[in-house]
């Protein structure tokens, strides 16, 4: 069976490390991006639509630095705002690069853009939503055709929105693969054929697929993105949309899916439900993409009815290693109700697990004798090959050529217990003797008598049947 990685050795492996050497520049984008994530929130609060978690507040606590922060209201899982939808992209990013660089054709994916057509303005009479349900109805229908008489493999899309005085400009990134050889002219009437089958859209084949990141966006552009839209037409991002606008948008997409895995890939992840890829970096500093296997999650104790207690360092997750405010990997324990001086049992117990899972972590950096690694985190590429510093590739997956590996060895054993077949040997020819005026008809001697006539006989004249 093919073996992956759990969850503590991913924590282990990865505590320490250093992800860049430009903390700042990445504590800034952090910083603008809770800032927009804030701003959109608040003005659909003000509209009366709900962007908030009523949960309770949590503490973060880094268990390497020991920083301590409060999550002081979480968000509800809306895609329109950006550090929910960053989270679910990253996530689906991970998976998409796992499962093309491990794909036989993985250095023929391509990707094209498919614009829905005119901008639409924004407001909540259904125009929007009524060109997308339309488009994405059409997309059902050309994956199978495209499949049928062009062997092109659709993988997946994924929708992108701007913004500007005329309304909102709807169009879908769709990653796909030729399973076949296609001349130019195959080519051309298959670029054709998908104008055609999807409402006469303007669609534009971006070539060979390099970064992910271009065709997974976030589904809506922030400011400051400063990118000239598909037709030409400078565009703003979401987080400047006035309140009545982002409630419009809002409605217009809520509970619709922004990213639609098919075919190969939707199966890959349905097989794959109860793994996570995640990033693993190697003792020599390399980071590669692997299979995790998902802790099974415990069971929860039974409620119990009565006064409630008062509720502190009750621990609720801890987090595999993410980038603190140095740049420096650290898992992240989540508590409910934190304080260094509980006054419960169940507080004094809670402190301490979360010493020891402190105590832990900073025994994990300890072991790597080098100190921490600085591993440049670059956007996740498709094509070009990685390799350690002993030139083995990085970019196969390793379960992969020990299942390989072991099918070989079983094959050559089974080969080892079966018996050989006995060598089979020619038949010698049969010498038979022709008398004199006799005729063979080349199946038998013509002759009375009965039996063969043996070769000592000197009457007969030997000859090679």
């Amino acid at each position: 069976a093919m073996s992956y990685l759990s969850y503590e050795q991913v924590l282990r492996s990865n505590t320490g490390r250093c992800l860049t050497d430009k903390p700042q520049e990445m504590n800034d984008k952090r910083e603008r991006l809770s800032n927009s994530t804030r701003r959109m929130a608040d003005k659909l609060e003000g509209v009366g639509i709900q962007a908030f978690d009523a949960g309770q507040v949590m503490t973060e606590i880094g268990d390497v630095s020991g920083d301590v922060s409060h999550v002081m209201g979480r968000y509800r899982n809306l895609m329109l705002l950006p550090e929910v939808a960053k989270r679910a992209r990253s996530e689906t990013i991970k998976q998409l690069s796992y499962f093309i660089e491990n794909h036989r054709k993985g250095k023929y994916f391509r990707y094209m853009v498919v614009t829905s057509g005119d901008r639409v303005p924004l407001s909540d009479d259904g125009a929007l939503r009524e060109r997308r349900k339309k488009l994405t109805r059409n997309f059902s229908r050309w994956v199978y055709d495209a499949k049928k008489y062009f062997g092109i493999r659709v993988v997946c899309r994924s929708d992108e929105y701007t913004f500007n005085d005329e309304g909102a400009h709807y169009h879908t990134n769709v990653i796909y693969y030729p399973s076949q050889v296609l001349s130019s002219e195959d080519w051309q009437e298959f670029l054709d054929f998908t104008r055609r089958r999807l409402g006469n859209v303007w669609v534009h084949d971006a070539g060979i697929l390099n970064d992910l990141r271009e065709a997974v966006k976030y589904i809506c552009k922030l400011s400051g993105d400063g990118e000239p839209d598909r037709d030409g037409c400078d565009s703003w991002g979401a987080d400047e949309l006035s309140a009545v606008d982002l409630s419009n948008l809002h409605k217009e997409t809520y509970k619709q899916k922004h990213f639609q895995p098919v075919g190969e890939f939707s199966d890959w992840l349905r097989e794959n439900a109860d793994k996570k890829v995640v990033n693993y970096y190697g003792d020599d500093g390399s980071c590669s993409l692997r299979l995790m296997q998902k802790p099974k999650p415990k069971s929860k104790p039974k409620k119990q009815i009565g006064v409630r207690s008062l509720v502190e360092n009750v621990i609720v997750h801890r987090t595999l290693p993410q980038p603190s405010r140095d740049g420096i990997l650290e898992p992240k324990t989540l508590v409910l109700g934190y304080t260094t001086t509980p006054s419960t049992g169940v507080g004094r117990d809670g402190l301490k697990l979360i010493q020891s899972n402190q105590r832990q972590a900073r025994a994990w950096v300890d072991e790597k004798k080098h100190g921490p690694f600085i591993v440049h985190n670059s956007t996740p590429t498709v094509q070009a090959d990685r390799v350690d510093n002993l030139g083995n590739p990085l970019g196969f997956r390793r379960e992969r050529r020990e299942a390989i590996r072991r099918n070989k060895q079983r094959r050559h054993q089974a080969r080892q217990t079966v018996s050989k077949p006995a060598i089979r040997t020619k038949k010698p020819q049969r010498i038979r003797f022709i008398p004199d005026g006799w005729e063979w008809d080349g199946r038998k001697l013509v002759t009375d008598f009965p039996g063969w006539w043996s070769a000592d006989d000197p009457r007969w004249i030997p000859s090679m049947a």
